[in-house]
């Protein structure tokens, strides 16, 4: 679930300061001045990527709990965590603080893609980027990662997730470099909010082409042939949508800090007020009804459980009135924690592909001490779920989760200033 595409970063000479080294994120500058501003005569978009960089590395944090919860939780803390008749408040808490993790990505792949479009090279050679860059992680999601979800395990499925979809999304903004934000406001907008208008549209209506219409838009399974099955997780259209949306809000990244947090403040608010009225009134496009019940808080937790595969309307105004918030909320200074989630926020990708090791490793681990066997892990957490019994509770998955976090931070440290100091070559800006 990684913007993974740092095209400001590379875009922008003013990320590093005289003697090469990235500036450090964590000044504060005179007080007189708003958190995400520079001195005048001073470079004015390092501060800007920072707060960037700060929600991305929460996104991906959080997105690492969640998977931690794959890898090591028993089926109970698992399976229907959403459901309020079986959940709790930490179940249903972990589970779904997740949700803000593959929107908030794909918005944010959309913003540094506009911020990208303000440097460097023609918009020709950067519209070939987006084509090569979606591309290259398509490739990944067929290759590396599938083999961190399966651990050789796969057989003949291929599970198209966050990073297939971001890969697909990014191809096809290459369309978009070329169009005002006008442009992109009404056809993110058109997408984000009416997709569910095609609801009635089924892949058995659509012949030959019912394979596309569930890469597009429905999801769920079809076979190749020769025992070949693709899952799709992620159908691109809803994706594409939010992806061109984050185009548009790029430009607010031109503007002072003090008045972007005000817009994505009240955008954030705005979107927020939108899911409580559509939900309240049936839920446009939502498959998962609500009800009251008996207690007030499996009523609200009812009441947020929307559907993320595919997104539902629903689901991506409520995700997208999160993001606003903590976008708004990173113009502030977050000291020690915000310079250390920038490290993660930098270098997505690499902690994306790293942690699934570790993680798929640390619960393998976890379960031949405890049980003699990780049978369930040898596959994948998607394909073969732990029978009752197996697996750890959630306090030993928020341990594993830190424990992750923690070790991975010095190969991200490290890998990112190398990526900074300029050695890494032309071909790491595909990473």
């Amino acid at each position: 679930m990684v913007a993974a595409m740092r095209f400001h970063h590379a875009a922008s000479g003013s990320s590093r300061n005289s003697s090469g080294s990235p500036l450090d994120e964590s000044a504060s500058g005179p007080p007189s001045r708003s958190p995400g501003e520079q001195p005048s005569g001073g470079p004015t978009i390092t501060r800007r990527l920072t707060s960037l960089d700060v929600v991305r590395g929460l996104a991906i944090v959080l997105m690492a709990l969640d998977h931690g919860r794959d890898f090591l939780a028993s089926g109970p803390d698992l399976l229907a965590t959403l459901h309020p008749e079986s959940t709790n408040l930490l179940r249903f808490f972990t589970r779904w603080v997740t949700h803000i993790c593959a929107p908030l990505f794909v918005l944010l792949t959309g913003v540094s893609i506009r911020l990208s479009l303000e440097h460097g090279r023609g918009r020709g050679e950067k519209a070939l980027m987006l084509l090569a860059r979606g591309a290259v992680l398509v490739l990944l999601e067929l290759t590396l990662v599938r083999e961190g979800w399966y651990f050789g395990g796969a057989g003949d499925v291929f599970l198209l997730q966050v990073i297939w979809a971001l890969g697909v999304c990014m191809a096809a903004c290459a369309l978009f470099v070329y169009v005002p934000d006008w442009a992109r406001i009404v056809f993110g907008l058109a997408v984000c909010l009416g997709h569910n208008l095609l609801n009635p549209i089924v892949p058995a209506d659509l012949g030959d082409w019912y394979r596309m219409w569930i890469l597009l838009h429905e999801g769920g399974g079809f076979s190749l042939g020769r025992g070949i099955t693709v899952e799709v997780a992620y159908p691109v259209l809803p994706w594409f949508g939010l992806m061109v949306l984050g185009m548009a809000a790029g430009s607010l990244w031109a503007a002072p800090a003090a008045g972007r947090a005000r817009v994505l403040a009240w955008g954030g608010a705005a979107c927020l007020a939108l899911f409580a009225a559509l939900r309240l009134l049936g839920g446009f496009g939502e498959t998962n009804p609500w009800f009251v019940h008996g207690e007030a808080q499996r009523t609200l937790f009812d009441f947020l459980h929307v559907t993320k595969y595919p997104p539902s309307t629903v689901f991506l105004l409520m995700t997208l009135g999160l993001s606003g918030l903590l976008l708004a909320l990173a113009e502030l200074p977050w000291g020690w924690l915000g310079r250390r989630l920038a490290v993660f926020g930098r270098v997505p990708l690499f902690f994306y592909v790293t942690h699934l090791f570790a993680l798929h490793a640390l619960g393998i681990g976890v379960a031949y001490v405890r049980h003699g066997h990780a049978d369930w892990l040898w596959t994948s957490p998607y394909v073969s779920r732990p029978a009752e019994g197996l697996g750890v509770g959630l306090g030993w998955v928020y341990l594993g989760w830190l424990a992750c976090v923690a070790a991975l931070y010095p190969a991200c440290r490290a890998y990112g200033a190398w990526r900074a100091s300029g050695r890494s070559g032309r071909w790491a800006s595909l990473l």
